[in-house]
């Protein structure tokens, strides 16, 4: 167990000291481009602040489909260490909700949760 704690804290180590120099990299593109250059090299995700309201619209639905475009948005942002911490977190959330009327909100959680195993980064497994 404690040579798993290590590697994943060694590698969302990594993850942070690349965000550090990804950043630097992308201060130096055009307007507008930086996140897309962040992405490209694997580190951070397109939306930043964002991941929370991509979570919320896919697991706060009002019908039984996950926007694919919120799909796409959380898949990606599984590539990030913080960011796949603030996943599995609201997914958490989302399958502790023990009120019947919030069926729904479990249902989407879990296609999430499918859907990260499936396409999402394999440190999720």
């Amino acid at each position: 167990l404690k040579a798993v704690l290590a590697q994943t804290s060694f590698q969302c180590g990594l993850a942070c000291l690349g965000r550090s120099v990804c950043g630097e990299i992308a201060a130096m593109a055009p307007f507008g481009e930086s996140s897309r250059i962040s992405v490209a090299l694997g580190f951070g995700s397109t939306m930043g602040a964002g991941l929370e309201a991509e979570l919320k619209r896919a697991t706060f639905g009002s019908t039984i489909e996950v926007p694919q475009d919120a799909m796409l948005a959380i898949m990606q942002a599984s590539q990030n260490c913080k960011d796949r911490r603030e996943i599995m977190q609201h997914l958490h959330g989302c399958l502790a909700s023990s009120s019947s009327s919030l069926w729904r909100r479990v249902y989407l959680g879990l296609l999430v949760l499918e859907e990260l195993l499936r396409k999402g980064s394999p440190e999720v497994v």
